[in-house]
Order: C-alpha cells, then structure tokens, then sequence
C-alpha cells in the first residue's frame, strides 16, 4: 500500500511529494568523506506523530493535515492524512526538487508509488 504524500501547502489537490527522509549525497572534494543530509521535508518526522499515537497524546498545532487537507491535532487523523511541509510553499518546492533529484534522475519509486516504510504491506518500497 503506497504511503500517502503530502498534498499542497494549503491540502488543495493530490499529493504527489515524499516527506520521508531521502536527500542526495556525494563525495567533498580533498576530504574523501561523503556528505550525507538526513532530513525530513516535513515540519515533523511521521514517527513522532506515530509516538504520540501510541502514548494517547495529542499533536501541536501545524504538524499535520487530514485525509481533506484541514490542519489536526489527532494522530489517527494525521496519519490518515500527511505532514504538512517544511516551509510551507517553499518547503512543497524543495520537496518537489528531492523528488525530482533522488527519484526520477535514479529510477526509483516516486512516494505515490512507494510502499510504506512502516509496515511489511506490498513489495520494497524501491526509494534507490
């Protein structure tokens, strides 16, 4: 079952980018090391809201969006939903970039095709 991307800032339209952590890296030139960014595009990780599913607690305002795009503080209705975007508009473009970057250009699975991270449903997620 594929996870549900976050939708527009204002919840208007389909979702169509990925919150979940993935971000490109690559070698510093001189240091050898690589530069990984391990970061949600997401005001707040779905395992924090999923915590505070299973500890009966309420989330803060801004956090997520239900199934119609309407801001919850309640974690069932959040996860049914999405995280609302880092950033607000800008935070939907620079998601869209990811996407675009550690997607399409690797032929991985774009987030309406991947399947969840969460649970053991459908085949590997297939994130590249």
């Amino acid at each position: 079952m594929p996870t549900r991307p976050p939708p527009w800032p204002r919840g208007e339209g389909e979702g169509a980018f990925s919150a979940r952590t993935r971000w490109p890296s690559g070698g510093v030139r001189d240091c050898g090391e690589p530069v990984v960014i391990d970061l949600s595009l997401s005001v707040v990780a779905r395992g924090k809201v999923m915590l505070a599913r299973q500890c009966g607690e309420k989330l803060p305002p801004g956090w997520a969006l239900d199934v119609d795009g309407r801001e919850t503080t309640d974690p069932d209705a959040a996860l049914a939903g999405t995280m609302t975007p880092l950033g607000g508009a800008k935070g939907a473009a620079l998601a869209m970039m990811v996407e675009i970057l550690a997607a399409t250009l690797t032929g991985s699975s774009h987030a309406s095709e991947a399947s969840s991270l969460f649970d053991a449903h459908g085949p590997p997620p297939n994130l590249g």
